[in-house]
C-alpha cells in the first residue's frame, strides 16, 4: 500500500515511482492531495462558477462538460452555489465528466449520480456536437505531452461549445529562469505547510517528471486563439499556477 494515514493526515507514495497515474490509489485520496498540493484549488472552482452562475439561473438548460473532472470538485461547487443536494437530478443542468480515470469517475457517480461519465483520455476524444454552454478543463493539458495534441483538445473543446460558450482552463505554468528557482522554493514551502513531507514531496516530484509538461502562458493563450476562442483572459494566478477563460465566437 501507498497510502497511510498519521494522525489525521494522509500519507500517499505514487505506486509507480517512474510514472504518476490517477489509479484506485489516487482516485481515493484525490480531493486531500489536490487541495494541499493545488493552490487556491477550492477557490478557483468557487470563483469561476461564481462568475457563471447567472447563466445557471438565467437560462431555460444549462450543459456543462468537465473534461479531467477527477472526483467533481466542479459540479460540486455548481450544487453548492445553487444550494441543490448533489444526489438529486436539476431539472435544467446536464453535466457530463470526461476522464481517463474510470476509478475517479466511479466515485464521482457515487457521490453525483446524475452526471452522464465518459471514460476517455483527453487525446482520444470523439468528435464533439456544439451542445455545451461551458466546457472546465482544470489542469488537464499539462498532462498532454505534444503541443499538437494539446491544440487538438482546444479545438475539441471548442467544437463542443455553443456560439458564446465559455472554456475555463487551469494550468501549472513554465517560468524563466530568473524566478524558477524562487518559484519552486515557495512551492515547496506550500505543501509544507499543507502538511506533506519532504519524502513524499520528493517522489511525487520525481513520477511527475514522466507525466507532466506544462507550457507558458503566452504559448496557451496563443493556442487558444489558434483554436478559435475569443476574449482570453487570465482569472487567477498563484506564482506558477494560473486560471483563465475564453469564449466561442
Amino acid at each position: 500500500m501507498s497510502v497511510d494515514i498519521v494522525g489525521k493526515r494522509i500519507v500517499h507514495y505514487p505506486s509507480n515511482v517512474d510514472k504518476f497515474e490517477f489509479d484506485q490509489e489516487v482516485a481515493a485520496v484525490f480531493p486531500d492531495m489536490a487541495a494541499r498540493s493545488i493552490p487556491m484549488y477550492a477557490e478557483a472552482h468557487r470563483l469561476h462558477v461564481s462568475l457563471l452562475l447567472d447563466r445557471f439561473l438565467d437560462q431555460e438548460r444549462t450543459k456543462v462538460v468537465d473534461v479531467g473532472a477527477s472526483r467533481g470538485e466542479f459540479f460540486k461547487e455548481i450544487c453548492n452555489q445553487l444550494q441543490w443536494p448533489y444526489t438529486k437530478r436539476h431539472p435544467r443542468i446536464d453535466l457530463e465528466a470526461i476522464d481517463s480515470s474510470a476509478p475517479m469517475l466511479t466515485l464521482l457517480t457515487a457521490d453525483i449520480p446524475w452526471v452522464t461519465p465518459v471514460v476517455s483520455k483527453i487525446e482520444d476524444l470523439p468528435p464533439a456536437p456544439r451542445t455545451a454552454d461551458i466546457v472546465c478543463m482544470m489542469y488537464v493539458l499539462q498532462f498532454i505531452q505534444s503541443d499538437a495534441d494539446k491544440l487538438k483538445a482546444l479545438r475539441w473543446a471548442y467544437e463542443t461549445l455553443k456560439s458564446g460558450g465559455v472554456l475555463i482552463l487551469g494550468q501549472k505554468d513554465t517560468v524563466t529562469d530568473t524566478y524558477a528557482g524562487m518559484f519552486a522554493d515557495e512551492y515547496m514551502r506550500f505543501r509544507v505547510r499543507n502538511g506533506y513531507t519532504l519524502g513524499e514531496i520528493a517522489a511525487k516530484t520525481a513520477a511527475l517528471k514522466n507525466s507532466m509538461w506544462p507550457t507558458s502562458p503566452a504559448w496557451l493563450e496563443d493556442m487558444c486563439i489558434q483554436a478559435g476562442f475569443i476574449d482570453y483572459a487570465v482569472t487567477s494566478r498563484w506564482l506558477q499556477f494560473s486560471t483563465s477563460v475564453c469564449t466561442k465566437r
